[in-house]
């Protein structure tokens, strides 16, 4: 499960012959009305186990944009 890293831009790969039910759910995975999965087809514990994974092994950051916070004015 490499992630490469090039210009800001991530990429990850799956072996779909050493993963195949991984790369199914990737390719088969619903989300309802409001961006949350569908669990009623099973096919998202091992979406969310491959993002604890990336998650875990190469620090996804989250940046958060907005002013300044000015305190004590």
């Amino acid at each position: 499960f490499p992630v490469t890293i090039r210009k800001g831009i991530r990429r990850y790969r799956v072996n779909d012959s050493k993963c195949p039910k991984y790369t199914t759910c990737l390719e088969q995975q619903t989300y309802d009305d409001y961006g949350q999965p569908d669990k009623k087809n099973d096919l998202d514990h091992p979406n969310d186990a491959g993002g604890y994974f990336i998650a875990k092994q190469y620090l996804v950051r989250h940046y958060q944009s907005g002013g300044l916070r000015m305190v004590g004015t």
